[in-house]
């Protein structure tokens, strides 16, 4: 440790420390560690510097290096590798998470990651490149992937210092293949918003969170059934998450649900105080559902709702008879 004071004048202290990691363990938060942590770390007044530092994070390698920098900014490269199994056993040991214990079943495989941060008086900026080559997922479409199908993405994290004029500390986006969207941020009171769009992107809601649709076609039923692979050990969870306010908009050309299919569906819905409202509209079917969770005066829920228009299609054959006439 080199350490300068100035006993007169108006200089700055300066000082130089150089840490050599052995192998340490660092977290922030609910952030996964970085584990077995090694290589050299120089802090100046300026910036800090990296040399060959790697750990275990995310499952997989990581490393960080110095990159070149101008005046007034610090970049550094990063890179790794994220493994599914421990995202699996990581989110599903975190009594706060709200992700679907089928959806983290379905996940196999790994992926590459590699990009920039850079630090100035404005803030940060992270931007990273994916490689979902060997990533796999087996949940019915559109969150099926076959391991080996090149899919690549790309995510953007900005912070800002505290600021009367911006109520925003940090925003992100980012995008997989042509098909998944991401775009949020989080402001001075701590509140988070997230916007997710699978089809097309999503825009950002007043609060909480919201998912947007836009398929071809979706089999509702398969979700159906793949979702419930999961229910027992999601409610054990589920009363120590927090609440959030959740939009889901949809617009899907063939909907099969109930053994029907359902042409040019439109679904507009919000989750707010435990209770779902529902508003349809289809050349089939049209109007309001409202639906309220199990509780004391309703122990297994209760669906109301007022329909301005109902065509129930005719129920499709069963997958093995129709392999049956096609041979």
């Amino acid at each position: 440790l080199d350490l300068k004071i100035p006993l007169s004048g108006n200089d700055d202290a300066k000082f130089d420390a150089k840490i050599t990691l052995p192998g340490n363990q660092a977290q922030w938060g609910d952030i996964p560690p970085l584990e077995n942590l090694k290589g050299k770390v120089r802090i100046t007044e300026v910036n800090p510097e990296f040399e060959n530092v790697t750990a275990n994070f995310l499952g997989g390698a990581f490393k960080i290096s110095s990159a070149s920098s101008a005046a007034g900014n610090t970049s550094f490269n990063i890179g790794g590798d994220i493994n599914a199994s421990f995202i699996k056993d990581y989110v599903s040991g975190n009594l706060k998470s709200r992700a679907h214990p089928a959806l983290l079943s379905a996940m196999s495989g790994s992926a590459k990651y590699d990009g920039l941060i850079n630090f100035n008086k404005a803030g940060s900026q992270t931007n990273l490149k994916f490689d979902l080559r060997n990533w796999a997922s087996s949940a019915p479409a559109p969150a099926k992937k076959l391991a080996g199908t090149p899919m690549f993405g790309e995510f953007n994290l900005k912070t800002y210092p505290a600021s009367k004029n911006n109520p925003v500390r940090a925003d992100w986006s980012g995008k997989l293949g042509d098909q998944y969207f991401i775009q949020g941020n989080l402001n001075t009171a701590g509140e988070v918003k997230n916007a997710l769009g699978i089809g097309s992107s999503a825009p950002l809601p007043l609060q909480g969170i919201a998912l947007h649709l836009a398929s071809n076609e979706l089999n509702l039923d398969q979700w159906v059934d793949f979702l419930s692979l999961g229910k027992l050990k999601s409610e054990v969870n589920k009363a120590d998450a927090p609440e959030q306010d959740i939009q889901i908009s949809a617009q899907i050309k063939k909907l099969i649900a109930l053994d029907r299919e359902w042409l040019d569906v439109n679904i507009q819905s919000q989750k707010k105080n435990m209770i779902w409202q529902l508003r349809l509209n289809s050349p089939q079917i049209a109007g309001q559902v409202q639906w309220h969770p199990s509780g004391g005066n309703h122990p297994s829920g209760l669906i109301a709702g007022r329909l301005a228009r109902l065509k129930v299609p005719d129920q499709l054959p069963p997958p093995d008879l129709l392999s049956k006439e096609g041979a």
